[in-house]
Parts: C-alpha cells; structure tokens; sequence
C-alpha cells in the first residue's frame, strides 16, 4: 500500500508540475467560451489531489508543504497546511504561515461569463483559522488572523496585525502585540 501511495502522488506531482510549466497559469479575466484546456486539466488535478490526497488525508500533514511547493506555491520557511490550494501555483505563503484544518484557498472565481483568476498572499506569521475560505485577489498582511470559517472575499486586503471573522470577513481588532 505504501508503495502505490508514493508512486501514485509522485506521478501526480509530475504530471501536474508538467503542465504548470508548458502552460503556465497567469492572473486575470478569461471568457467561459474562451478557457483554455490546460486550465481546465489543471482544475481537474487539483480537485483530483485535494480530493484523494488531502480531504482524504492520505497525504500526512507534514508533507503538504513540500507537495504544494512542488504544484508550484511559492512559500517561506517552517509553513504549515492544514486545507487545500486550488490553483497552488498563484498562492504564496509567508515564513512561519499557519492554514489550519480544512481551510481552502482558491485562486478563481466564476463571475457572470468570465473566470477571475488572481493571486493569494499570505504574510509572515499569519493565521488562516479551520474552515475558512479565501478567494482570489486576497492580501493577508503579517501576523493577521482569519476566524474559523470565514470568507475572505474577492480582492479584500487585509493589514498586518489584525483579526478579521466573519462571512463576509469583516475587521473585529487589532492585534494585541
């Protein structure tokens, strides 16, 4: 079993780091009529890995990092990633970021005939609480907290040291340092 588990989210990680290369995912607004196939097979594989290798938790916590370095998300040191990235290679994560459990980051967003896609960055130290959801465009300063189910929405920029809940998420206060 641990052998088909290896090979299997090797072959994944190659298959879909492949793709981000020869067609490299770029932010902004795509027609419905228009959406290329690549980024169509990409939102497949990533479904397909948060699916059977996350939700599932067949993919041990400690190595969702490297797994999401290597689908392309840029990210600092000592990172830890209790949810899933759709869309890893438009996220950057900060030194000592902490996503807890189930939380999803998610590059794209269907808007009328369009899909938005836009980057997601998480400062140094900031907290991404359980359940949460962050959309495309979204700026998380440093040592900023998002609440346990959340929704951070389209283009919300968030400052350093503050602690936002809510649905929408909404400023509750600053930080205590």
């Amino acid at each position: 079993m641990a052998v088909f588990t290896v090979g299997f989210i090797f072959t994944a990680i190659l298959l879909t780091r492949g793709l981000i290369v020869l067609f490299p995912v770029t932010p902004g607004k795509i027609p419905l009529d228009k959406i290329p196939t690549s980024w169509i097979l990409l939102v497949f594989l990533d479904q397909f890995h948060n699916f059977f290798l996350v939700n599932t938790d067949l993919l041990p916590f400690e190595l969702r990092p490297l797994f999401y370095r290597c689908l392309g998300t840029k990210m600092g040191r000592n990172v830890r990633i209790g949810g899933f990235i759709a869309d890893p290679s438009l996220v950057t994560l900060g030194d000592n970021a902490n996503l807890g459990g189930r939380c999803a980051l998610t590059c794209h967003v269907v808007e009328g005939k369009s899909v938005s896609l836009g980057t997601i960055k998480i400062g140094k130290n900031a907290l991404v609480g359980a359940a949460a959801m962050i959309g495309p465009f979204v700026e998380i300063g440093e040592g900023a907290v998002i609440g346990g189910g959340s929704l951070v929405t389209k283009g919300t920029i968030i400052p350093p040291g503050e602690i936002w809940a809510g649905n929408p998420a909404r400023c509750l206060r600053k930080r205590e340092t």
